[in-house]
């Protein structure tokens, strides 16, 4: 009892400490105390690096749709980042292709393992036994014991059809092959959900989570009456903001993680048909961080910051992850309600949304 009441405590005093309002505007988040399926005392850095690359490789070497990252790059940019002082690294095994990367640079960086918050996915829900199997060869190849947080990446068991325009649209009426009794929707997501329960209660994942769910996706795992995700990592920013899944997600202690706080705008810039106007470009932003005497990747990434999702942007740059840094904390820079309300009433382009929608997944 005496445990649970100290946590108790240690979680207040990070809510106080991190929900800082300066001035009456919006609060900035800081560091946060998970909680629901999390090990007690289990804080998530509120800046993370983004490992993965929209990039795709075609066979006679070209790079196109955007940075590609490989495992080479992908250690220089974690030692670097650690080294600048970031201690949240966003990863995947089989989507990001850049895994065995993050383990060297994690090891060249100097910096403790204890030290570094690993997240990394599951990459599809599989039944009970792949997903265990794909646990035990995202450790191998990224070299460590245990991860800090663990997300089932993706609420269905398939993949998109990406090609089809502004809305992309299910491709996949059965079961892919090897899954035929997990089916595509709710069952599928249960039983991966389980064997991460089984993952964490292990203690090799100090947290668990999703990643793209909607709210009807997570109430399936709520009907199964055991651990309650303690992150949903979505894409979010001016773009695509879903403020009622943000609030629903707030309701039931879930910590709020997005992905592109930039909009991808390597990604977007293969796509002009698609996004006419990048959102570092936009001239709403671009006037605020004039104002503001700052970047307009600052301002979207303390947009996401004081709406209260913590963000994890992709960048190669050294300079750019220090400013990714720095632009926590409200001695440097804070908007205000109108700016951040002015931000997020950016007109919609054809496509909002940059990744396939989770909302068409069964």
């Amino acid at each position: 009892e005496d445990d649970l009441d100290s946590t108790m405590r240690l979680g207040l005093l990070l809510v106080l400490a991190v929900l800082e309002t300066v001035n009456g505007v919006a609060p900035v988040i800081g560091d946060v105390l998970l909680q629901n399926a999390a090990a007690p005392g289990t804080v998530m850095p509120a800046i993370g690096l983004g490992v993965g690359s929209y990039g795709i490789v075609l066979d006679n070497g070209t790079v196109i749709d955007g940075e590609y990252w490989t495992d080479a790059m992908c250690a220089d940019a974690v030692t670097r980042f650690l080294k600048a002082g970031g201690r949240r690294l966003d990863t995947s095994l089989a989507w990001y292709h850049d895994l065995k990367g993050v383990g060297q640079g994690m090891r060249d960086s100097g910096v403790n393992r204890s030290d570094i918050f690993v997240v990394s996915k599951v990459d599809f829900p599989y039944d009970f036994n792949q997903t265990m199997e794909h646990f035990e060869q995202l450790l191998q190849v990224l070299d460590s014991d245990y991860v800090d947080l663990l997300l089932l990446h993706w609420p269905g068991a398939e993949l998109w059809n990406f090609t089809s325009g502004a809305i992309p649209t299910w491709s996949v009426d059965a079961p892919p092959k090897g899954q035929e009794d997990c089916g595509i929707g709710p069952l599928c997501r249960q039983r991966a959900w389980a064997a991460l329960e089984t993952i964490f209660t292990s203690g090799r994942a100090r947290a668990i989570g999703v990643a793209n769910f909607e709210i009807r996706h997570f109430e399936d795992i709520l009907e199964l009456g055991s651990l309650v995700p303690s992150v949903n990592q979505i894409e979010h920013h001016p773009y695509w903001h879903q403020d009622d899944l943000v609030s629903y997600m707030s309701a039931h202690n879930v910590t709020l993680n997005g992905y592109a706080p930039l909009g991808a705008p390597d990604f977007m810039n293969y796509h002009r048909d698609l996004w006419p106007v990048l959102l570092p470009e936009h001239p709403t932003v671009r006037a605020i961080a004039t104002q503001h005497n700052v970047t307009a990747a600052n301002v979207l990434a303390k947009w996401s910051l004081q709406k209260g999702v913590l963000i994890n942007p992709r960048t190669l740059s050294t300079a750019h992850m220090q400013e990714n840094l720095r632009v926590l904390g409200s001695q440097w820079f804070t908007l205000s309600d109108d700016e951040v309300a002015q931000i997020g009433d950016i007109h919609q382009p054809l496509r909002p949304k940059v990744c396939p929608d989770p909302r068409i997944v069964p």
